[in-house]
């Protein structure tokens, strides 16, 4: 397997991390990700389908990963509160609490 090395882009304002708002160095920008030599065709022929940088790429993907672990967690976490038939009571004792808080008229 090669490694092939994904350079991110730097600007002359700092990079921030999104998820938790803070400065990234920007020495730190750049490392090695060992892939496949199909996963690196993939992402250097979506780069040239999209016109988009590979990296730009790479963190949409983790991204989106990230984002479908969080939802996925979610989704379980609400199966298991509707499964516990004192959770759910609670939950929707809160719920007919907060009706009608909005008053806005929709139902």
């Amino acid at each position: 397997m090669r490694s092939w090395r994904i350079e991110a882009a730097t600007t002359e304002l700092p990079a921030v991390d999104r998820r938790y708002n803070t400065p990234v160095n920007s020495a730190a920008m750049s490392t090695t990700m060992r892939v496949t030599e199909r996963t690196r065709e993939r992402f250097s022929e979506l780069a040239a389908a999209t016109g988009r940088p590979m990296t730009e790429l790479v963190e949409e993907a983790v991204d989106r990963r990230e984002r479908r672990i969080f939802f996925d967690q979610l989704d379980d976490r609400w199966g298991e509160l509707q499964r516990d038939p004192e959770a759910w009571a609670e939950i929707e004792r809160e719920c007919q609490a907060e009706e009608g808080s909005l008053r806005d008229g929709i139902e």
